[in-house]
């Protein structure tokens, strides 16, 4: 159902949110806007180049993405103290939209492309759970599942390209290896999940 809306009372509410509850609305009306729209929007907007929007090959965003990771170029810290402690800076904010940008386009993709994609990501997250490289900052205790992305729907997606490239004893070592990591609070859930895309239990 369309509701009439006041454009300015609009304005107003949205520079009352939050950082991540605006960004959110953000990524929703960008998405809704035709091209023609989103287009004309870019071209209003400062120092902004169209050129550097087009679309690029999966592999090789995700290896510019990897690139500037290890860089630094996402880590942005910030003094931190008890009122600020459970914030993220910009550049977190960025790394992680990157990041769940780029994993939903290795599971719009398959075969080895895909796999590449999703391992090369999957790299990034364990060094970040690590803490043994500077990828972004957290002013308290962060990792991985900040992401916030869906892990049924992702790995189920991984888990498909895996069983199209990869041996039975590769599948077994990398399936338990990504579960272990990543969802090892809800194991069987996704176990019975690799066991279903192959056909048999990765766990013999």
């Amino acid at each position: 159902m369309a509701y009439d809306v006041d454009l300015g009372r609009l304005q107003v509410h949205l520079r009352r949110l939050d950082r991540d509850d605006l960004l959110n609305f953000m990524d929703r009306a960008l998405e809704a806007l035709p091209a023609d729209s989103l287009t004309s929007l870019i071209q209003s907007l400062p120092r902004w180049n169209l050129a550097a929007l087009a679309p690029q090959p999966l592999l090789e965003s995700v290896a510019e993405f990897h690139k500037a990771s290890l860089a630094g170029q996402y880590y942005e810290s910030f003094e931190v103290n008890y009122k600020n402690c459970h914030e993220t800076s910009r550049g977190t904010d960025t790394w992680l939209a990157e990041c769940g940008r780029l994993f939903a386009e290795c599971m719009k993709a398959s075969g080895p492309q895909a796999r590449q994609g999703f391992e090369s990501l999957f790299e990034l997250l364990r060094m970040i759970d690590s803490g043994d490289r500077d990828i972004v900052f957290f002013g308290d205790e962060g990792g991985s599942y900040l992401l916030g992305v869906d892990w049924k729907e992702l790995l189920g997606a991984y888990f498909c390209c895996l069983a199209a490239t990869a041996t039975a004893e590769q599948y077994t070592g990398l399936v338990m290896a990504v579960i272990e990591d990543f969802v090892a609070h809800d194991r069987e859930r996704f176990l019975a999940l690799a066991e279903r895309t192959i056909g048999e239990d990765p766990g013999t």
